[in-house]
This record gives C-alpha cells, sequence and structure tokens, in this order.
C-alpha cells in the first residue's frame, strides 16, 4: 500500500504575476502623466516616475498605509499624492536638466 500517491506532473498552481502587472502599470501610468517624448525623459520617466508611482500607490509603504490610527493613514495618503505629483511634475525635469 502507498501512502502517496503518485505524482501526475501536473502543476496544481499557477505563478502569481500580479506584482509584475502592477510595475508595468506604475510605468504605463507615469508614461501617461508625462508624456516623454526624448530618449532621456523616456528613460527617466520609466525608472524614477514608475518608481514614485508605486511606492504611492502600491505596496512601497503599506506598513504606514495599513496603520491603525485613521489619522496617520490620512497623513501617508496626503504625503504619498503630494510627493508623487511633485517628483512627476518638479523632480524629474529638475534631473532632466541637470543630466542634459
Amino acid at each position: 500500500m502507498e501512502l502517496e500517491p503518485k505524482n501526475l506532473g501536473i502543476p496544481l498552481y499557477k505563478r502569481d504575476k500580479s506584482k509584475l502587472w502592477f510595475v508595468l502599470a506604475s510605468v504605463a501610468l507615469a508614461f501617461l502623466y508625462r508624456k516623454p517624448s526624448q530618449p532621456l525623459d523616456i528613460a527617466l520617466t520609466a525608472t524614477i516616475g514608475g518608481l514614485t508611482i508605486w511606492l504611492a500607490i502600491g505596496p512601497g509603504l503599506m506598513g504606514l498605509k495599513a496603520h491603525r490610527s485613521p489619522l496617520v493613514q490620512g497623513v501617508v495618503f496626503l504625503l504619498c499624492v503630494i510627493g508623487g505629483t511633485f517628483v512627476l511634475n518638479r523632480g524629474i525635469p529638475w534631473l532632466i536638466t541637470l543630466l542634459k
């Protein structure tokens, strides 16, 4: 009598690709917000803008976003929105002028 059934070679789970899709969606959202046209602008928007949106919306600051105090959650939300728009509007153009 066998203790375990034979392996049929069929995977019983799928890979979770939601993290990859969220990173790609963050980069796409940064592209839609900034509308870059130059190669340096495209590279900075993809890296800095995508990372900024991922941190602001995604799991980057989850420890503070899921805080038990609603006041801390509200402050973190406001800082994420203000910081994200500041980086996309002022930070990336400043980096482009600095690197040119």
